[in-house]
């Protein structure tokens, strides 16, 4: 038994050597050396920036629409994995943007797209309907 138990700590240990840690300020942060840039928007940003300095709102804005709905998307499949006190301010968050989307309904998505289809935009939609629901609850 301790036999297993050591090989399932030395595996864990074995699948964790990519993943770097450390606290900046007090906050514990991990990205993984696969794709180290993840989190760290600078080139979107950037485009952003460019976009808007160069007068191309409309532009910025359905660029800025996809970022929402790739982090909503993203943030759907961490959100279970979150304790009660992280899924508590995380559903702020949400409910925020679902306020957002009530408002200012995007268009879905025409062509097959890469990653942002009508089917899935339409999937992260109906996600942020239930926290919409929420807010108006007492």
């Amino acid at each position: 038994m301790l036999l297993y138990l050591g090989a399932f700590r030395l595996g864990s240990l074995w699948g964790s050597r990519d993943v770097v840690r450390y606290t900046q300020e007090g906050w514990k942060i991990a990205f993984h050396r696969d794709w180290p840039s993840y989190g760290l928007p600078i080139a979107e940003y950037t485009m952003l920036l460019t976009e808007l300095r160069n007068g191309r709102s409309e532009e910025t804005i359905n660029h800025l629409e996809s970022l929402l709905d790739m982090a909503l998307w993203d943030g759907q499949r961490r959100r279970p994995f979150l304790d009660e006190w992280g899924r508590t301010q995380f559903d702020k968050s949400l409910s925020k943007a679902a306020q957002y989307r009530k408002h200012f309904p995007r268009k879905l998505s025409q062509g097959s797209g890469f990653f942002l289809t009508a089917d899935r935009q339409s999937e992260i939609d109906r996600f942020l309907q239930s926290f919409a629901l929420k807010e108006r609850q007492p």
